[in-house]
């Protein structure tokens, strides 16, 4: 006798997916264009990571910058980032005034301008077609939508 499976599965189920036009435009080659709005709408005075820049550099430098920044994402395109560019630090922000143990800090990450200039790129673009994979009635993470409505 044959064990009988009752691993369950997910066929029938039909998720959403991304039409050919909007798969074109999320694997599409990205433009100076598209990448320097990114850096004019994000935050400058955030925290830098490790390497020691955030927004603000990249906004004051931008018209020396936008070669390279443009080179990097060429990288990215076709996977060859160095591994470098995804260094970052841990750093312990404690949750009280007189931390005693390990449970009274917050660990956070510091990541490197360069990183989250690509993250929120990538965060753009995928923006657009949230609504689309993502059902009506799933609000959270999703910009517009609030859990409580």
């Amino acid at each position: 006798m044959s064990p009988i499976s009752i691993r369950p599965n997910l066929d029938g189920v039909s998720f959403p997916s991304v039409s050919l036009e909007e798969n074109l435009l999320l694997t599409a080659h990205f433009s100076l264009e598209e990448i320097h709005k990114v850096v004019r709408e994000s935050d400058g005075n955030k925290s830098p990571g490790p390497d020691g820049f955030n927004f603000a550099f990249l906004k004051s430098c931008w018209d020396l910058l936008k070669g390279e920044i443009r080179i990097m994402f060429d990288q990215y395109g076709i996977g060859s980032l160095p591994k470098s560019l995804l260094a970052y630090f841990v750093t312990l922000i404690p949750k009280v005034n007189l931390p005693f143990g390990v449970g009274d800090f917050r660990p956070i990450s510091l990541l490197g301008c360069l990183y989250k200039l690509i993250a929120k790129v990538l965060t753009t673009r995928l923006a657009s077609v949230m609504n689309t994979l993502i059902a009506a009635n799933q609000s959270a993470f999703i910009k517009g939508r609030n859990l409580v409505d």
